[in-house]
């Protein structure tokens, strides 16, 4: 039997409900760096925009945040998200892709909780909200209100 990276992370996320994860990649920065250790929880949550999120595409591991969500009539969710790192890259996922949300970063020996106090947030969080701005005019969403 292949025991594959995903499916071992999987297993400590059913165990434990947390993990840590060596970030790999730039998609995400400035919040989280190439190198960084990453906690990812299985806590429930709300899908909301602002939330960095876990999934997988294929064997690979992408966190990346979410710009977008809507609930759907089957108690799933409708979602949107990108890297901070690449704005106008933008991926739909399922409620159900999402394996955990990043709770925090570990950086040289000390934890950034991912929240609104980070200094870049002035920067990357706006542009978050403008393109879910813009995809919900696009999507239809925000017609009734701008006719």
């Amino acid at each position: 039997m292949k025991i594959t990276h995903k499916k071992m992370l999987l297993e400590i996320l059913k165990k434990y409900n947390r993990c840590e994860v060596i970030v790999g990649g730039t998609s995400m920065w400035p919040f989280i760096n190439d190198g960084d250790t990453v906690s990812i929880s299985r806590k429930s949550f709300i899908p909301s925009p602002g939330k960095v999120v876990a999934f997988f595409s294929g064997e690979q591991l992408i966190i990346h945040r979410i710009i977008w969500s809507r609930k759907k009539a089957n108690d799933k969710w409708e979602i949107l998200v990108h890297g901070d790192g690449c704005p106008f890259s933008i991926s739909k996922i399922a409620s159900d892709q999402i394996i955990g949300a990043v709770e925090y970063v570990k950086r040289e020996n000390r934890k950034i909780r991912l929240s609104f106090n980070d200094p870049y947030r002035f920067i990357v969080i706006p542009i978050g909200f403008l393109l879910q701005f813009l995809i919900s005019i696009k999507l239809g969403i925000c017609k009734k209100t701008f006719k």
